[in-house]
């Protein structure tokens, strides 16, 4: 890998909260942001984006005009 420098200045508490990720990941701050960026500028379909979203919307009641219209709209009945 080519070793570009590249440097960004991010207030406390977001480099806090990149630290904090990184640790918990198990990698270093430099692989988290590189990871992170790569997955910012990927070029994939938004099915595939959201993929990991599907089922987890809760709607309550059957009777809930938004829930009645949603199912109406949906092409995967």
């Amino acid at each position: 890998m080519r070793k570009t420098i590249l440097a960004v200045r991010l207030e406390e508490e977001l480099r806090e909260a990149v630290n904090r990720r990184a640790a918990a990941e198990g990698t270093t701050v430099s692989g988290f942001v590189r990871e992170t960026l790569r997955e910012a500028v990927a070029d994939r379909p938004v099915g595939d984006r959201i993929r990991h979203l599907k089922g987890t919307v809760q709607l309550e009641a059957d009777d809930d005009e938004w829930r009645t219209t949603l199912r109406s709209r949906n092409w995967r009945r």
